[in-house]
Parts: structure tokens; C-alpha cells; sequence
């Protein structure tokens, strides 16, 4: 299943977007261990983590700004 057919199959108004830019608490970069970001979400926590489940979706960002404009990628 690809990540369009699982949007699907949940409903796109059970989806939610945060992009990581903007509620990061700190973004580091380490050459033996890579990139951690360390991130904020209002999304509410209950004994088995988050009450929603995320997902990490890694996009270009000119194909998102281009999207977001409302042209082709």
C-alpha cells in the first residue's frame, strides 16, 4: 500500500499535516549519528503514545512550494 492509497483508505479528513520546519525544538546534525530532530505536537498522548498515529513523509521542497502555488511540479 502507498502512502496515497492509505490516505485513502483512513479519509482524507481523518489526515492532518505539521511540517517539522516549523514546530522543530532543535535540528542537529552529527556525522556519526546523521540528522535528529527534535520536534513539538499538540497531538494528545493516552497510555499507548499518541492518540494519532504520525508518520515521517520525506517531500522536495520545490515540488511542496510549487504544490502550495498550485502549479506543476
Amino acid at each position: 500500500m502507498n502512502i496515497c492509497e492509505l490516505i485513502e483508505a483512513v479519509g482524507v479528513d481523518q489526515v492532518g499535516i505539521q511540517y517539522l520546519d516549523r514546530c522543530a525544538d532543535s535540528l542537529n546534525y552529527d556525522a556519526k549519528r546523521g540528522t535528529r530532530i527534535t520536534f513539538g505536537t499538540e497531538e494528545p498522548l493516552n497510555l499507548q503514545g499518541t492518540e494519532r498515529l504520525g508518520i515521517v513523509v520525506w517531500l522536495d521542497r520545490k515540488a511542496v512550494a510549487g504544490a502550495l502555488k498550485g502549479e506543476a511540479a
